[in-house]
């Protein structure tokens, strides 16, 4: 073969290549076409943390036809596309209207059942598409002695790791209340490598304001990380400025008047109802010496073997068996009425001066703990049926689409071709 020939060949072969590479468009007219939908629109999108731009496309029944079945395809990368076949019959007929933002930073579901709704944003996270923000609401009306209509909502972002309430309610005489919180999510993690990743855990002074001058006097940054299948290893960082001292001669009344932590969790009943739960209250804290030390407040008199506690620099290492946790089946989804509260005293005999929360903490109450939560797979984030809220809208699990030697969707009919 002569040289000339030689160059025909290979100009021919990456003619063929780049030809076989097609836009997400095309691969977006293929597979709509082997769902027999139409394509209701296609748009650019900035669905992870990545400048680079993703893309986004809505597939539905075509006017005219009956049903309204929606597919949406995202393209995580060149080559990386997923599926959400959404199970909700949708309130957007076909054609509809386009995002409103020409980049849309997640793909939202929402159900509206008139006195409840919820909905459900996905977008890349972790290399795969995960839910970043949920949220679900109802309203009642209540005409009696104590109160009229209300309306409440609660918000998980997991990006921020929090998570966020409000209630409105009207009493009767015309009075209007509003009940707004926020609490740290803590997910189990399977790596200590994931949990640095994590922003910092939120926190709130819940007692002693007036004492508290900032995050560098007194903050605490919470991990969980499975360990095994039948423990949970609690990584509490602690801010501090000044360092009070317990001695293991202390009684619990007087190591109260030390900086120490304070776990508290709660053993949820099996009915569900979080005010029939029952909390446990665990005291940690460090001597002189830096040895750290362990107590159970909650139930006085409690006679469980103490978790092993060690400490790191400013972290305080908790190992909790599931067990204590009240955790029956580790492999599934589970989560736990949970709370770390830091206990700050700037001096001996000062007692507590400021109490710096994970959640509005009031005392005993399970209600007003955060949460502790183990997804699948131990990921930060909900995926799956399985993470979903009982009673919200039902996303199904994105499905990563295959694609034929030519670069296109295999169709959901028939396997692919053998190369």
């Amino acid at each position: 073969m002569t040289p000339a020939h030689v160059l025909t060949a290979l100009l021919l072969a990456a003619s063929t290549s780049l030809a076989a590479a097609p836009s997400f468009r095309e691969q977006v007219d293929t597979y709509a076409r082997s769902l027999s939908l139409t394509v209701d629109w296609v748009s650019d999108a900035q669905l992870d943390e990545d400048p680079k731009l993703e893309h986004l496309a809505r597939l539905c029944t075509p006017p005219g036809r009956e049903g309204t079945d929606v597919v949406y395809m995202l393209e995580q990368e060149p080559g990386v596309l997923w599926a959400v076949h959404q199970d909700v019959e949708s309130s957007e007929k076909c054609p509809s209207t386009s995002p409103r933002s020409s980049r849309p930073t997640s793909l939202t579901f929402d159900l509206d059942e008139g006195r409840a709704w919820s909905s459900e944003s996905l977008a890349f996270r972790e290399g795969k598409p995960v839910t970043i923000l949920r949220s679900e609401g109802s309203a009642s009306s209540f005409y009696g002695d104590a109160e009229g209509p209300s309306v409440s909502k609660t918000e998980e972002d997991w990006d921020r790791l929090i998570s966020h309430n409000v209630w409105r309610g009207t009493h009767s005489k015309g009075k209007e209340v509003e009940s707004v919180s926020q609490s740290a999510l803590v997910p189990v993690l399977a790596s200590r490598k994931s949990a640095d990743k994590l922003p910092p855990t939120f926190n709130q002074v819940v007692h002693g304001a007036s004492h508290w001058t900032g995050e560098k006097d007194a903050a605490v940054r919470v991990a969980a990380l499975a360990q095994g299948t039948d423990q949970v290893r609690l990584r509490i960082q602690v801010v501090d400025d000044v360092n009070v001292s317990a001695t293991s001669e202390m009684s619990n009344r007087n190591l109260l008047g030390t900086d120490h932590l304070e776990i508290w969790w709660a053993l949820t009943d099996p009915s569900g109802d979080v005010t029939k739960a029952r909390t446990r209250q665990l005291a940690v804290a460090r001597t002189a010496k830096g040895v750290p030390l362990a107590r159970w407040l909650l139930p006085e008199g409690f006679g469980e073997p103490l978790p092993r506690v060690s400490l790191e620099g400013d972290t305080f290492i908790v190992d909790l068996p599931l067990s204590s946790l009240g955790v029956k089946q580790p492999e599934q989804y589970w989560e736990t009425p949970f709370t770390v509260v830091f206990s700050d005293s700037d001096a001996p005999d000062a007692g507590q001066q400021t109490l710096v929360a994970t959640s509005p903490l009031r005392w005993n109450e399970a209600s007003t703990l955060g949460r502790l939560i183990s997804f699948e797979g131990h990921s930060r984030y909900p995926q799956g049926q399985g993470d979903r809220w009982m009673g919200s809208v039902s996303i199904p699990t994105p499905t990563r689409l295959e694609l034929t030697d030519a670069g296109v969707p295999v169709p959901p009919s028939r396997e692919r071709p053998a190369p």
